[in-house]
Parts: C-alpha cells; sequence; structure tokens
C-alpha cells in the first residue's frame, strides 16, 4: 500500500511539472538533478476501527529543491501550487485525499507536509468446517420411559 501511494504522489508531481522536475522516491545523496522534488515517509500509523477494519494514516514530506539557491519566491509559489496538487491523488484507481497539509521552508528548501488516511479490511483466511455433524435425540414425554 505505501508503495501505491509513494507512486500516486510522484505521479501527480509529474502531471503537474513534467520532465523539467526530477522526482526522487529513494534516497539520493548527491548528483541530484535541481529542480527536485524528494518524497519521504514520515510517520506511519495503523488504528483498530470496528471488526477487521483498520484506518492508517500515512504522513509524507515532499522535499522541493529549487533551480537556484534560496529563491524564496520560487519556494513560495511551489508550495502553493502543491496543496492543491496534492490535495487528491490517485491510487489503485481510487481517489485518496489529502489532509493535514502545511509547509515551511528551511535552509533554502521546502518541506511540504501532507497525510493520507485510508480504510483497509483485513481478510482472514477461511477455517476448515466440519464435514458431517450427526446429531441424535430424544424426547422423554414425563414418564422415565423414552420414546423415538
Amino acid at each position: 500500500m505505501l508503495v501505491s501511494i509513494i507512486n500516486g504522489i510522484a505521479n501527480k508531481l509529474f502531471e503537474e511539472y513534467g520532465e523539467e522536475y526530477a522526482i526522487y522516491t529513494d534516497f539520493v545523496e548527491q548528483d541530484f538533478n535541481e529542480p527536485c522534488f524528494f518524497i519521504h515517509i514520515i510517520n506511519s500509523s495503523n488504528e483498530r476501527e470496528l471488526g477487521n477494519r483498520y484506518k492508517r494514516m500515512y504522513s509524507f514530506d515532499i522535499v522541493y529543491f529549487p533551480k537556484e539557491e534560496h529563491c524564496i519566491d520560487e519556494l513560495c509559489e511551489i508550495s502553493e501550487q502543491l496543496y492543491t496538487a496534492l490535495e487528491n491523488i490517485v491510487i489503485d484507481g481510487d481517489l485518496i485525499a489529502g489532509i493535514g497539509m502545511n509547509h515551511h521552508i528551511q535552509d533554502g528548501t521546502l518541506h511540504f507536509l501532507v497525510d493520507y488516511v485510508l480504510m483497509v479490511k483485513r481478510t482472514e483466511e477461511e477455517k476448515e468446517k466440519m464435514m458431517v455433524l450427526e446429531q441424535k435425540g430424544r424426547v422423554k414425554n414425563g414418564s422415565e420411559e423414552e420414546s423415538e
């Protein structure tokens, strides 16, 4: 599921910005092309709801490195665009809403934070059922005698 969400975010960023912006989903320590986006999972949680239903929350940090170093205008423009772009993403054909969006600019890069919540239904393996059940019964008619 997590890989599907990362791919959904990457696809949405590609739709919005095209090939001019590199999109990284793995760690790249050096030699990355700017401008670019890095998609990082920050946290995930799993809460049991009812029966075999669970609520899963995935928190992401989309880091943007601008074309020019410390270009505050570009960082502000991209941050505003991301609020709209990441509002909804497509995962396995379903539309998922981004919530809890916020951003901050630190050391000349944009950090855009967004959460995606999914309801998951866990399917359990079917247990083997009894093959045959035989039941015998008798009725007493008020006396100690049995009748069939």
